[in-house]
């Protein structure tokens, strides 16, 4: 398991041997964690809170939220190439729906591409879930991404994640994912993505996720994709005027000097005429950031949506 990046905890060895031989041949949990730790393979994990300290938070139906998160990944070439990889993950059945790689560093145009990606294959999810990067959420800095109004536009809520189990979910998907991919040792951004795709078939087919127990038994992300009960997929875009509203209730709560002068209502609100977008970054070949450039504003939207992009 270690040689193949995979898991190789007391839970992954059991499930292991339990798929594989049958459960009648296959060692207690406990025995195992025993043997492992008089081999010496136990991993030092010293915690400064106890699990049972954290309160879990999982949504219910899939499809009702998804997670989106960037990471950096180096290849192992001569340079030591940098790519950004994308992960999306279904929140309540932890399935992967489409992580991805790309050259660039993290922007917004790759990050809609790969959940357009995951959209065509899985239908869309009531709400996207994400970092506070400049790629993707910016509702509660008072504008609005190109992601966010893409999303809303989609029918879909973009919504960013502040607690640390939020990141804590985050980090663990990372760290199996690098796991994987060190074990092969790509050299391109190809061989990163064809591993990618042997990734999520191992993943989301034959890796029983800790956090899916069903009854005395964890579960595939797959099994709980397949048999969860699903969120409807939206069908309509969102209000503009209830995302815009959404912007200025956050930041009227949280972040009141921001909207210190701001005006009632989207058709008023100020945007910045020169607001850096994909189109333009692409045109000039420089990775996007999706930031707007705060110069001297206008009285009207710059996206074909009719949602302003700041506050003013």
């Amino acid at each position: 398991l270690m040689e193949q990046g995979l898991d190789y905890g007391p839970w992954s060895i059991y499930y292991f041997l339990f798929d594989s031989v049958g459960a009648d041949r296959t060692p207690s949990r406990s025995t195992i964690a025993l043997w492992l730790q008089e081999l010496g393979f136990v991993d030092a994990n010293a915690r400064k809170r106890p699990r049972s300290s954290y309160k879990r938070f999982a949504r219910d139906f899939v499809g009702e939220l998804w997670q989106i998160d960037g990471l950096v990944y180096r290849l192992f070439d001569q340079a030591h190439t940098l790519v950004t990889i994308y992960q999306i993950i279904d929140d309540a059945s932890r399935f992967d729906v489409g992580t991805t790689a790309f050259a660039l560093p993290e922007n917004g145009t790759d990050a809609r591409a790969a959940l357009t990606a995951a959209f065509a294959a899985y239908g869309k999810p009531q709400e996207i879930l994400s970092d506070n990067g400049d790629a993707f959420a910016t509702y509660h800095r008072g504008f609005l991404s190109a992601t966010e109004t893409w999303l809303a536009s989609q029918g879909v809520l973009a919504i960013a994640g502040f607690a640390p189990t939020t990141q804590g979910k985050d980090e663990r998907s990372h760290r199996t994912l690098t796991q994987f991919l060190d074990a092969r040792h790509p050299v391109s951004l190809a061989e990163v993505n064809t591993y990618l795709a042997e990734y999520r078939q191992v993943y989301n087919e034959r890796r029983r996720h800790q956090s899916l127990l069903v009854g005395r038994m964890h579960i595939t992300p797959r099994q709980a994709f397949d048999t969860f009960p699903k969120a409807p997929s939206p069908t309509h875009p969102l209000d503009p005027d209830q995302i815009w509203a959404r912007v200025v209730a956050y930041n009227q709560a949280h972040n009141p000097q921001t909207v210190s002068d701001m005006l009632n209502g989207p058709a008023e609100a100020a945007t910045s005429h020169e607001a850096s977008t994909d189109d333009m970054a692409a045109q000039q070949g420089i990775p996007s950031t999706d930031t707007p450039t705060l110069t001297v504003p206008t009285t009207h939207s710059t996206n074909h949506w009719g949602i302003p992009e700041q506050l003013c």
